[in-house]
């Protein structure tokens, strides 16, 4: 984006992908990751729209068919496969604890989880940051690299290496589809099915901080 030097590029994402994430995970205050968060996605929205109106940013798009081919419902099924397979080897005590003890709880995240969680996750860490930052990491592979860094160590919030290690792959997955199809809403109802579904099999504990 012409409106900021390199430099200044440079300032703004060590504050909001490196600086802010340390912050919000020292929570100095109850809930103050949650306002960190939404304060970076409110910036990242007037950034966006001041692109709109300048050209130098294009529109949101929501396309209403999310363009699932087979491969995707097979990758889909491998990686919840596998997460079920990770929620047996590290909790399975905790095994569909969720769903079955907190039934009604287990439902209202289900609902709420892709709007109030998933999508400004998704707004932020890929069509923000693919728009905002690309010519900071030249290529591909930096740019999706990149972006699944800084979408791993939002989760510094969790502190355990689980969340660590999940959510860089998952940014990795999420990145490259975004990268590739510029869809939103594939992207976001496939962030949707395994966060969801990594609540529903046991994982949730490390995903867990009061809210989201």
């Amino acid at each position: 984006m012409p409106v900021m030097r390199s430099s200044g590029l440079w300032i703004e994402w060590v504050i909001l992908f490196i600086i802010l994430p340390v912050v919000a995970a020292m929570d100095l205050f109850g809930g103050s990751y949650i306002v960190i968060f939404f304060t970076a996605v409110v910036y990242a929205w007037i950034v966006c729209k001041r692109g709109e109106r300048e050209a130098y940013c294009t529109s949101l798009k929501m396309p209403l068919s999310p363009r699932f081919h087979s491969r995707d419902i097979l990758r889909i099924f491998l990686i919840m496969l596998l997460l079920f397979l990770l929620a047996l080897l590290c909790c399975p005590d905790h095994l569909w604890d969720f769903p079955t003890q907190h039934r009604s709880v287990w439902v209202a995240v289900c609902l709420i989880y892709p709007f109030l969680s998933v999508l400004p996750q998704e707004f932020f860490y890929r069509y923000f940051y693919f728009q905002r930052y690309r010519a900071l990491f030249p290529g591909r592979r930096g740019l999706i690299i990149s972006n699944a860094f800084a979408f791993a160590w939002a989760h510094l919030i969790y502190h355990n290496a689980i969340a660590l290690t999940l959510t860089f792959s998952g940014g990795l997955l999420f990145a490259f589809r975004y990268e590739r199809t510029r869809n939103f809403t594939a992207v976001w109802l496939e962030h949707t099915l395994y966060g969801i579904w990594i609540f529903t099999v046991g994982l949730g504990s490390y995903f867990y901080k009061g809210i989201f």
